[in-house]
């Protein structure tokens, strides 16, 4: 794991990208306060939905998104989205360079420690999950129509694509694509 120059659990104000957020901290362990009242309106009045970090700071909570903690900050007048993972390595670490994402180390995308996040490009954070075989691809992917000796007989079929694509209910670019090994490459 990466180590990085702070304390445990230290708080900052929340820097993201250049900017400073004021009214909002984090934490290198993952948790969001701001000094801001929080409300929002119920069927009963106003509930307010904090914990106490101390006197002047109130716990946010974030939402998951697409597998990622994501929180709602009020910027100027404005709502807006900030990942939480983006949050923490602008404070603690630096601004991202051009490319960059925040990458989880144990790939556990709950997981916003600080020492389970760096920067990456987008193309080490794809190298690192096919790496960890949790890249969705062949028979591990959602929407897969075809198996594997689906594939390899297709290979091997010399009838024309748009018959092949008919009989296994598949597109005739799909057929090309196999026969190309620009679909299945992994498929002997």
């Amino acid at each position: 794991m990466k180590q990085y120059d702070v304390k445990n659990n230290e708080v900052r104000q929340v820097r993201y990208g250049d900017e400073r957020l004021r009214g909002y901290f984090v934490s290198t362990e993952g948790q969001v306060y701001t000094t801001r009242k929080i409300h929002s309106r119920g069927a009963r009045g106003v509930k307010y939905h904090v914990k106490p970090f101390d006197e002047y700071h109130k716990e946010l909570s974030g939402v998951v998104c697409h597998g990622y903690v994501r929180f709602m900050l009020l910027i100027d007048g404005v709502k807006r989205s900030f990942r939480l993972s983006r949050m923490i390595l602008s404070t603690f670490v630096r601004s991202p360079k051009a490319g960059e994402e925040a990458g989880h180390l144990d790939d556990d995308t709950s997981n916003n420690a600080l020492e389970n996040l760096a920067w990456q490009t987008s193309k080490q954070n794809s190298a690192q999950s096919v790496q960890r075989k949790r890249h969705a691809h062949g028979m591990r992917h959602g929407h897969v129509k075809l198996t594997e000796s689906d594939v390899i007989a297709i290979r091997n079929d010399g009838r024309r694509q748009c018959i092949i694509a008919a009989e296994y209910n598949i597109r005739q670019c799909t057929v090309l694509a196999i026969n190309r090994r620009r679909l299945w490459r992994h498929v002997a």
